[in-house]
């Protein structure tokens, strides 16, 4: 985590549309540096969502049931 939040603050931010497209196939998720901005990026989303603000959780799961339906 703290290696996460440290990134973070040290680099740009992927833009969402990016970051969500990013498949298992993508230099996003494979290549070392591009990986880890990935990663931490995909954690403070998640965090932000689950615990940073409750009133999002059902934001949450209603954006993974859509996911879900494509």
């Amino acid at each position: 985590m703290a290696n996460h939040v440290r990134l973070l603050r040290e680099r740009p931010m992927m833009p969402l549309a990016e970051l969500f497209a990013t498949t298992k196939d993508s230099p996003h998720y494979n290549e070392g540096d591009k990986r880890s901005i990935f990663y931490a990026q995909s954690w403070v989303f998640m965090h932000y969502l689950l615990l940073g603000n409750p009133e999002r959780r059902p934001q949450l799961f209603a954006f993974v049931a859509e996911l879900a339906r494509r």
